[in-house]
């Protein structure tokens, strides 16, 4: 018998076998898995650790939780409750998925996985600039990633918003609706267009030209203008 077919049947019946294979264990997929758990399908969720939840230094839109619950705490128990209903763990990466008779077959680091159904819980990546100790001021809660889960912590506060032209003004505007104090910050894309300059003059949001760079403080950063 050829070896490579050999090698290949020796590893499709040492694979490990699930009804459902998430890839992605931050709060969609463990949810998904919790879920999944207690309809008493087989899960497994292949995780790499890089859940944007666990920069969250606190987050008070977590229904259950109105004082507050930091990302890598939400995880641990959202973890502890997928286990409970069955649902296998593996810190791992999927480094592909493809379709196969049944089902799909995924390769990752400790072996091959296959399942009848798979479910995508990747989440985003977030780009972001070149700004000293910026995972420290994220976790520590000076820097936000999302207007939507933190606005309402910023209200009445100064707010410096840094993004691509489009995004940065539409992000502006949605926390208009928070403070006043908005300033969009020009360093990273020096050249707003005169139309998201005249929108931005409409309503008030401040555009700062002169920006250098952010110097980290104890408290957050101080921006250094030009």
């Amino acid at each position: 018998m050829d070896q490579s077919v050999r090698k290949r049947r020796h590893s499709a019946s040492s694979a490990t076998e699930a009804d459902v294979l998430i890839v992605g264990g931050g709060p969609a997929g463990l949810a998904a898995a919790i879920y999944l758990g207690r309809f008493r399908h087989r899960v497994v969720v292949v995780d790499a650790g890089e859940s944007r939840a666990m920069l969250i230094a606190q987050s008070r839109n977590c229904p259950g939780f109105p004082e507050g619950i930091s990302g890598p705490d939400l995880l641990q128990r959202l973890r502890a409750q997928a286990a409970e209903y069955g649902a296998t763990l593996v810190q791992d990466q999927a480094s592909s998925i493809e379709p196969t008779v049944g089902g799909f077959g995924a390769e990752t680091n400790a072996g091959r996985i296959v399942a009848r159904k798979v479910f995508l819980a990747t989440g985003v990546v977030d780009v972001v600039p070149a700004i000293p100790r910026l995972r420290e001021a994220i976790a520590r809660g000076s820097v936000r990633l999302c207007p939507v889960c933190d606005g309402y912590e910023v209200i009445d506060r100064q707010v410096a918003v840094i993004g691509h032209e489009a995004q940065a003004l539409r992000e502006a505007l949605f926390l208009k609706q928070y403070t006043q104090h908005v300033t969009m910050l020009a360093r990273y894309l020096p050249d707003f267009s005169a139309s998201t300059r005249r929108v931005a003059m409409e309503e008030n949001i401040a555009i700062c030209d002169t920006f250098k760079k952010f110097v980290p403080t104890d408290s957050g950063y101080q921006a250094v203008l030009k």
